[in-house]
């Protein structure tokens, strides 16, 4: 399966699913069924790509102030929600993670999150074989793109974000180059953190 189908597959869902998350994971599951096991195991390798390619400093940030956090399972959840609004809504905000500021939402920590998106072509599999897919997701060394070095880089980058939401708690207005050395070791820049939980 290409990338074009894998998007394709999405979008088709997204647009029957009428915002329901339960319906469109249902119709993609339905569709990949059709797609027979290449099919799943295709989407499934698609899928992967494509949350690893969320995993740049610019989405880290905002997935920050939103209160999502800067990694681990929790910030993989967001990316596969932001994958589930579509091929144009996960561009989009690669491309402006201030256009998150559009979006209606009473919480995004809670809401901006889809795991289930990741079982799906799993689910698939196992209908039509009854063996699930292995595999999960891998989460990269370090972020892509130019790293936030300071309070500052959020303000510059994020000013609709941090006007709705407010700044993140990673850096104050008196930062030191401990509290940067500890954000950092999210990402394996130092520090103690076993690299398990990247959630701030």
């Amino acid at each position: 399966m290409d990338e074009a189908r894998f998007w394709e597959i999405v979008d088709e869902a997204v647009a029957a699913a009428g915002g329901s998350l339960e319906e469109e994971g249902r119709l993609i599951v339905s569709t990949l069924v059709d797609e027979g096991a290449d099919g799943c195991r295709g989407f499934q390798e698609r899928l992967f790509e494509v949350i690893e390619r969320g995993y740049v400093w610019n989405l880290v940030g905002a997935a920050e102030i939103v209160g999502i956090g800067s990694g681990g399972d929790a910030y993989m959840e967001f990316v596969c929600w932001l994958i589930a609004q579509g091929k144009d809504a996960f561009h989009e905000v690669l491309e402006d993670p201030n256009s998150l500021a559009d979006y209606e939402t009473r919480d995004p920590a809670e809401e901006w999150r889809y795991d289930e998106l990741v079982y799906l072509p799993s689910q698939a599999h196992e209908v039509l074989t009854g063996d699930e897919l292995d595999g999960y997701p891998d989460e990269p060394d370090e972020p892509e793109g130019d790293p936030l070095e300071d309070a500052d880089d959020y303000r510059e980058r994020f000013p609709e974000l941090i006007a709705r939401w407010g700044a993140p708690d990673v850096y104050g207005d008196d930062e030191d180059e401990d509290d940067e050395d500890d954000y950092e070791s999210d990402y394996g820049g130092g520090g103690d953190d076993d690299g398990d939980d990247y959630e701030e």
